[in-house]
């Protein structure tokens, strides 16, 4: 099957229904979204869903930080079928070592 991404941000919980609909096989869950709702309305539909963790974060906080959201949000979302750690439009200027901390927690993640 080919990977048919739906990239909306914001909060779109009010509209999993029509974004199941589109014929999108991976959704968005934006950092500002209800994750439970996502997982309760994609996992019957068999959806890949992508959570963002908040790009003011990885612009402005430490590694440390940054690593620590991104394992929570892995340890919250993991275990759904077809999960994607993402990072939403990351401002420029973002420090490298944070984005590289959102790749560690993912890679600690699968070990």
């Amino acid at each position: 099957m080919e990977n048919t991404p739906l990239v909306i941000g914001g909060n779109t919980g009010e509209i999993i229904p029509q974004l199941i609909d589109s014929g999108a096989n991976n959704l968005l869950c934006d950092f500002t979204a209800d994750w439970n709702e996502f997982a309760a309305q994609c996992s019957p539909a068999k959806r890949a869903v992508r959570r963002n963790i908040s790009p003011r974060l990885i612009e402005v906080s430490t590694p440390e930080n940054v690593y620590e959201s991104a394992k929570g949000e892995i340890a919250k979302c993991g275990d759904f079928p077809g999960f994607i750690m993402g990072t939403a439009v990351i401002p420029y200027g973002s420090p490298t070592e944070n984005i590289l901390a959102i790749r560690q927690a993912c890679q600690d993640s699968i070990r």
